[in-house]
Parts: structure tokens; C-alpha cells; sequence
């Protein structure tokens, strides 16, 4: 696994006796007992750090280094790739599920071609350990990519393998009432037969980002003699457990290019991932490890060479000091490793010759560890936001609804009502138990005091310009502020505009109200020229009087610069026509009109002038 959740100790025993512990930070050899396989294997130790078991997917042997009870004959196989998996049981300390894969869905192996899974029970045997239950059938005919990773609950976890002769992923969850699913997801390129119809494209390793998002699968296509290396890196979801398309990379099988895929992992932080191809090219052994750049915007076209030896490169394994170690073949006895594995090509330290396993062989495999002790989940100590609601204004929903995936909650209020949401109408302390399907139990509860204090301000008005309106704030409030910046309850206004009030009050809950105020000009306007024509042209010809508003008298007038009447009339519709020589005269105009039940009256003067 990419994940380096785990900071505990770790004992690896691989290969043929080889064993390597890695804590404080440090990685150091040991001989490692009885342990023989040439490709997978998986061990577990406490949080402390002591051995609890090992096993190549055949043989389950405990601390003391001998066989368990029961423990031989599991339905893995010493030359699978990914061939067991070890996971804790939820809510059960001390008994783990030992998940098997089979050697080239089984061809090697006359047990279960597929998925299977036993159970360790640790306080059995006087603490040397016991499997219990031995090879139940999960999953028939599946291939040797065998991995997992946390559920996104944080407590739960989700085992992943592939399909043979398909592009099917299963994905088991692991929960404290046992295993559930599968999971059934079809995406990347179907693992098919090769062309001798044989199953040597089963082979490989797959791995999910210790972040739960991404996943990365790999093995060798035969359509011709010449291996092509295939990668899948594809997306994961952690909480419903589906893999979905992402790209996939293809290298070989064409003549002189006969390569297989081997090994992938990603990087601690996600950012980056390993992949290990090893084979012939014109005819010369080669290997190599390639790291993709999983923050690219195309990050199938970023491979770059890390890494290459004389002996083929197999596992890639994240150690909890967060380097990823590298199992090597051909006789190789010692294990390379990249030392910072989240940073950017070269500077991702390629160490060749890593740990000494001498004289012990190192083999393909490693312990297929994923993140086995992770931080207790948190489901939140507080269900409800806050402990006192003091202004609310109406009735409202409270939603203490847990959303941790695949959690069926059972909700009981001191109101008697058993469902996540409740409409609280009336004040009082309102208590919630939360009882979730692992038996964890939240508690919370929430004083509920209703404010009934309003800041109405009324509706939005026109109100005439040379009137002000008073604006007035509620009485039981113990502050204003207005958006005039005044403070009082009432205030006088006379410009048009949005007017803010917010309030408190002596509970300390706020409440605001806005007013939009149009002032407008209320007078009956007059339009009158200021110039006319007399010409005969019909355009601007006479000077005449029109108003925006029925009238009830109107009385125009006309003067010349001395004074002289030169025209009056009290018709609604009079017409000068101006037969006076050219020059500047004087108007008044008296009017009245209806405004509601009130008689508005007004004067206007002008003047205009007459040209020819």
C-alpha cells in the first residue's frame, strides 16, 4: 500500500529465510526462519512492534516460528504474486482474516482457484495463535492482485481483487459484522488468456493510494510471443468501493520488446507511482522502475526511468518509514529501496543495493502490508454545532444526521421521535442517542430558547420630495444601527434610497430588516418651448402650453420686455401664434389639478423667443 498511516514497528519475512524489521526510522536485516516463497507473502506485528504471524499464502506460522495449528494447507500459493493479506477483524481485538489469492487462478494449485479468506484467532494456543476457519470461498477464478485499503469511515476496509478472463474488480468490505459484498466494478483493459492458453497474465500486483482515490493494476498481455507490459491506473471511490476508468500505459510486445509488468505502488502522499517492468529487449535481460507524475494534467505521459538493475525488479512495497522497498530476483540478496518516494523523478533517491538480506535470498516478494493500525475513527464527539440556540425566530429543523458511509444509524430524541431530523417549535433542551451498527454510542443535546423579537421596517414606498419619513425600529430591542450610522429607534429621512436596520436584543439575538424609499417630485409638470418659428412651416409655429396632468384651471400669459400684454387666455388648450416682431417675451403660466382629494396649485415663468 501507498498508505503510511502506521508508525509502528514492522518484521518482513520474504523469500527463502530473509527478514527485515524497519523501526525508529531504520531499516536492518535478519534471518527469517522457516518462511520460503518465491513471490508473496504478508506478516503482522502489534502496534508495539512484537510478531504476531507470517505466512506465504500456504503456511500461517507464528511467533515461535512453527506452523499454527491448523495452518497449513491455505488456498494461496508461494508463487502468487499478491498471494495473502492480512486484515484485523473490526471490534474484535486479537483475530485477523488471512485473505488468499490463487497462483495463476489456481493452475498451480489444486485448491480454490479464487478468493478465499481464514481467521487467526491470537488468544488461542496460549497466545501462539490458532486459524479457526480455514479457506471459505469468496470469489471463484479470480487473478493474483490482492490489496486493500481503509474505508473512508475510517474503521471499515475494503479488500480488493480482479477477475480472470474480465475487467471485473471485487471489492469486499471488511466490517465489524463481518465481510460484505462484493463490490462489483468493470473498467481498464479485461486480463485475458494468453495465445498458448495459459494463465500467466494473472500474474501481478495491484495497489490503492493510501489517500483511497486512485488504483493501479499491472501484467503482461500475451497477443504474440513478444509480453507487453500493461498498466491500469484507474480511479477509487473508499466509500462505495467502485473503480472507475482512468488510463493506461502499454509498453513491449512487439519483436525484440518481450516485457512483462510486475510491481506498482504509490507514494506516501499519493502524488506519485512505481512501476515495475522487467523481460527481454533484443534479446538482453532488462528492468526498470518508472515513476508517473500523478499531479500532471496527462499523468500517463510523464513515465520516467528511476530506477534499473541487472536482476529483475518485483514487489514495491511502502515501509512505515515511508520508502518503498524493492524485492529482487536472480539470485539477488538484498533489497533496494527509493528513499523519498513522494519527490519528482531522480530526487526520488534510488538506493540499489538498500538492506543486505545475505545470505538469504530476497525473491520477488514482499509483506503485502497496507495500512493495518490506523487512527481510531472519529465520528465527531458532537453530532449538534453548538449547545444553546437563543434566536431562533420560527420553528426550524434540527438534522443531527451521521453520514459515515454504510452506517445504518438508530436515533432516539427525549421527544420520542426516532429519526435523524425533528422540527423544534418550542423552547426546551432537546436530547439525541445515537446508537451506530458497531455499537458506538453518540450523545448529544441542545438548548433551544426562541427569540420573538421583529424588525419589520413595512413595505417599500414613494413617498413626495419636500416630505421625510420615520423610519421606527422595534421596542423590546436593546441596540440599533441603522445603515446611516445612527443609533436611535427612530429616525427622519427624506433622500431616496435603501435604509438598513439591525437590532439586538437582550437575549443578544440579532435581527435586521431593509426599506427601499423613492422620493419623487409629486408637482404637475409643465413643458413649455423656449423658442418658436412663425413661419408657416408648421414645425415650432406657435407657442402653447402642455402639463403631465388633467387640470382645473390654467391661465397663460404673455409679455413683451416692457411689460404690455401681448396675450392671455384661460384655455385648457391656448395657442400663441406668435405675430409679434422678432425677439425675447415673457410667459406665466397659473395652474391647478387634482391630487387625491387635495387641490394642488402652481405658478410657472419662462420665457421664450420668437424667430423667423
Amino acid at each position: 500500500m501507498g498508505a503510511v498511516a502506521q508508525t509502528h514497528p514492522v518484521r518482513w519475512y520474504f523469500g527463502f529465510g530473509a527478514g527485515m524489521e524497519i523501526a525508529d526510522g531504520a531499516a536492518t536485516a535478519f534471518d527469517g526462519g522457516p518462511l520460503e516463497t518465491d513471490e508473496g507473502c504478508a506478516s503482522i506485528c502489534d502496534a508495539d512492534g512484537n510478531l504476531l504471524f507470517f505466512t506465504n499464502g500456504e503456511r500461517v506460522y507464528g511467533n515461535d516460528l512453527d506452523v499454527m495449528p491448523n495452518g497449513s494447507g491455505l488456498a494461496g500459493h508461494f508463487s502468487t504474486a499478491q498471494s495473502a493479506l492480512i486484515v484485523p477483524f473490526v471490534g474484535d481485538e486479537g483475530k485477523y482474516y488471512v485473505f488468499t489469492a490463487p497462483s495463476q487462478v489456481g493452475s498451480w494449485t489444486a485448491t480454490f482457484p479464487g478468493l478465499a479468506y481464514s481467521v487467526v484467532d491470537m488468544s488461542m494456543n496460549g497466545g501462539l495463535g490458532d486459524v479457526t476457519i480455514k479457506n471459505i470461498e469468496l470469489q471463484e477464478q479470480t487473478t493474483e492482485h490482492l490489496t486493500a485499503v481503509r474505508h473512508a469511515n475510517g474503521r471499515d476496509v475494503w479488500v480488493v481483487t480482479h477477475g480472470w478472463e474480465s475487467d471485473a474488480f471485487y471489492s469486499y468490505m471488511v466490517t465489524c459484522t463481518g465481510i460484505e459484498g462484493p463490490i462489483v466494478s468493470n473498467a481498464g483493459e479485461p486480463i485475458l488468456q494468453d495465445i498458448w492458453e495459459q494463465y500467466v497474465p494473472a500474474i501481478g500486483c495491484m495497489d490503492i493510494a493510501g489517500q483511497g482515490d486512485q488504483l493501479a493494476i499491472t501484467w503482461a498481455g500475451f497477443e504474440s510471443e513478444d509480453g507487453r507490459a500493461h498498466l491500469d491506473v484507474l480511479s477509487f471511490d473508499n466509500t462505495t468501493g467502485i473503480v472507475s476508468e482512468g488510463f493506461a500505459v502499454d509498453d513491449g510486445g512487439d519483436a525484440g520488446q518481450n516485457l512483462r509488468g510486475y510491481g506498482v505502488q504509490f507514494s506516501p502522499d499519493g502524488t506519485r507511482l512505481y512501476w515495475s517492468v522487467h523481460g527481454l529487449v533484443d534479446g538482453t535481460a532488462f528492468t526498470e522502475v518508472r515513476q508517473f507524475d500523478m499531479t500532471a494534467g496527462d499523468p500517463g505521459s510523464t513515465s520516467t526511468s528511476v530506477a534499473t538493475a541487472w536482476s529483475a525488479i518485483g514487489t514495491l512495497q511502502t515501509g512505515p518509514d515511508g520508502m518503498i522497498y524493492c524485492a529482487m530476483l536472480d539470485g539477488e540478496m538484498h533489497v533496494s529501496r527509493f528513499t523519498t518516494p513522494n519527490a519528482l523523478g531522480m530526487a526520488c533517491g534510488f538506493d540499489a543495493v538498500g538492506i543486505s538480506t545475505a545470505p538469504n535470498l530476497a525473491t520477488w516478494g514482499l509483506s503485502n502490508d497496507w495500512d493495518t493500525y490506523p487512527e481510531e475513527a472519529d465520528f465527531g464527539e458532537l453530532i449538534i454545532p453548538m449547545d444553546t440556540l437563543v434566536c431562533a425566530g420560527s420553528a426550524f429543523d434540527l438534522d443531527v444526521t451521521v453520514l459515515a458511509p454504510f452506517e445504518d444509524p438508530i436515533y432516539v430524541w427525549n421527544t420520542g421521535e426516532t429519526t435523524p431530523v425533528i422540527t423544534i417549535e418550542d423552547d426546551g433542551w432537546y436530547r439525541v442517542e445515537v446508537t451506530l451498527s458497531c455499537g458506538q454510542v453518540l450523545l448529544d443535546s441542545l438548548e433551544v430558547v426562541f427569540s420573538n423579537m421583529t424588525a419589520s421596517l413595512g413595505p417599500d414606498r414613494s413617498i413626495c420630495i419636500g416630505d421625510s419619513a420615520a423610519l421606527v425600529g422595534p421596542e423590546n430591542a436593546t441596540s440599533y444601527l441603522w445603515s446611516t450610522a445612527e443609533t436611535t429607534r427612530v429616525i427622519h429621512v427624506d433622500a431616496s434610497g435603501e435604509y438598513l436596520l439591525q437590532v439586538q436584543d437582550a437575549l443578544g439575538c440579532d435581527v435586521s430588516d431593509v426599506v427601499v424609499l423613492d422620493f419623487y417630485d409629486c408637482t404637475c409638470p409643465v413643458y413649455v418651448p423656449n423658442t418658436i418659428t412663425p413661419n408657416g412651416d408648421l414645425i415650432n409655429d406657435v407657442f402653447a402650453v402642455a402639463t403631465a396632468c388633467p387640470l382645473i384651471t390654467s391661465k397663460v400669459m404673455l409679455h413683451d420686455r416692457w411689460g404690455h400684454e401681448l396675450f392671455s387666455s384661460t384655455e385648457a388648450n391656448a395657442v400663441w401664434p406668435g405675430d409679434v416682431p422678432i425677439g425675447t417675451y415673457i410667459w406665466t403660466f397659473q395652474y391647478s389639478w387634482p391630487d387625491g382629494d387635495v387641490v394642488r396649485r402652481g405658478v410657472k415663468r419662462g420665457h421664450v423667443t420668437v424667430v423667423r
